[in-house]
């Protein structure tokens, strides 16, 4: 592998890396655009939370399918797919004035994004040595909240530079387009490793569909993460906005929840494989997301302190990466890949279900934003009892 294949290799995790961070870009946007939205398509709280869980709910039903469909049709042609995908959904979105099929759009992105992180995972297993998996897999993380940062202050102080949402959207259309041509002239495929499951391990992944220790596991993973896109891609700037800060505040301070997640993914996975016969790692993530949200839900605080819990609440619903490391510990040797699919579909399915919730607690019961996301606290203390019997 001489110095040529590692230029190309670079090049092309560069441009699956790109392409996972526009689809994060485009996956919180709604957070920053929420008053614009709502009042470009007179959203009540339900459709508004509709079109921003729609996403979320094509993402996570798309996530065992797309591991076969970059099987069969490669990289080149997965991404981009995906990133047309992506970018008709942006450019739909930017033009339309009916509420139905700007969630049409939402669905499109979601439909695209589905290919974001596994294919830089591909990429990444087959264009490099496993030896550099560690440092690809620290990047991807950083990529992760570098996207919802861009699409939080950044992206609201371009919308009232051009004076308008829906060329912002445009825009990130355009960059969608010229991504996908990037991807048709530069990603080739790499070195693939075909893997044939025995008979034995088809009948092991059978038996094990509806074992109670990962449908534990997944109720867990479920609701430790079901704040982040509740807060951080839907609700946390209207939250935010009713505790005294500015929409440019509010929508600044956001971006520290997704540093939180970034940081506390590899920190609370270092603590885990440390202390996991002396401290139950996930009661402590989940102990910690319930203090602090009840905190930012029920206390009048400054932007300071507001940023110091969603960087706690960040760091709190890291835990959902803990339960990967569970599965793959429980499961040992046994094929563990279907599972960690299953449990990544349950964890992007609460950032569409969560959501839904608070909406209709806000629109049919009225309620106030902070008591409708009382259903945070909630969470993280089923997460609590949860993590009991893991």
């Amino acid at each position: 592998m001489g110095t040529r294949y590692y230029i190309r290799a670079c090049t092309i995790w560069l441009i699956g890396a790109t392409f996972f961070f526009y689809e994060f870009f485009l996956r919180v946007l709604p957070n920053s655009l929420h008053q614009d939205i709502v009042d470009s398509f007179h959203a009540t709280a339900f459709s508004f939370s509709l079109f921003g869980g729609a996403f979320y709910l094509c993402y996570s039903l798309l996530q065992v399918p797309v591991g076969f469909l970059f099987d069969k049709y490669g990289i080149k042609k997965s991404l981009f797919f995906a990133t047309i995908t992506c970018a008709l959904g942006a450019l739909l979105f930017s033009l339309t004035s009916s509420l139905y099929v700007a969630v049409f759009a939402r669905c499109l992105m979601g439909i695209g994004a589905a290919f974001g992180f596994l294919g830089l995972l591909i990429i990444s297993t087959q264009w490099f040595p496993m030896r550099y998996m560690g440092i690809l897999s620290g990047s991807t993380q950083i990529l992760g909240t570098l996207g919802p940062i861009l699409a939080g202050g950044p992206l609201l102080f371009l919308v009232n530079y051009l004076d308008s949402w829906r060329l912002v959207i445009l825009i990130s259309a355009i960059v969608g387009i010229f991504l996908a041509a990037l991807i048709l002239v530069f990603v080739k495929e790499g070195a693939k490793t075909v893997e044939t499951l025995s008979k034995q391990e088809l009948n092991e992944i059978k038996s094990n569909l509806l074992n109670k220790k990962l449908i534990t596991i997944y109720f867990y993973a479920f609701f430790i993460y079901c704040s982040i896109p509740t807060l951080g891609a839907i609700w946390g700037v209207s939250l935010l906005e009713t505790k005294g800060l500015s929409i440019t505040q509010a929508s600044y301070s956001m971006a520290f929840l997704w540093l939180g997640l970034g940081i506390g993914s590899p920190f609370f996975g270092l603590m885990y494989d440390k202390f996991k016969d002396k401290i139950n790692m996930l009661f402590v993530v989940s102990l910690l997301g319930f203090i602090c949200v009840c905190s930012l839900l029920f206390l009048h605080l400054n932007q300071i302190i507001s940023m110091i819990l969603l960087l706690l609440i960040g760091c709190a619903a890291a835990g959902q990466t803990l339960s990967f490391t569970v599965i793959a510990n429980y499961m040992e040797r046994k094929p563990k890949s279907i599972f960690f699919g299953i449990n990544n579909t349950v964890v992007m399915f609460s950032g569409f279900i969560v959501p839904i919730i608070v909406g209709v607690l806000v629109n049919s019961f009225n309620l106030d934003i902070s008591l409708a996301l009382s259903i945070l606290p909630i969470a993280f203390l089923v997460a609590l009892i949860v993590s009991l019997k893991l």
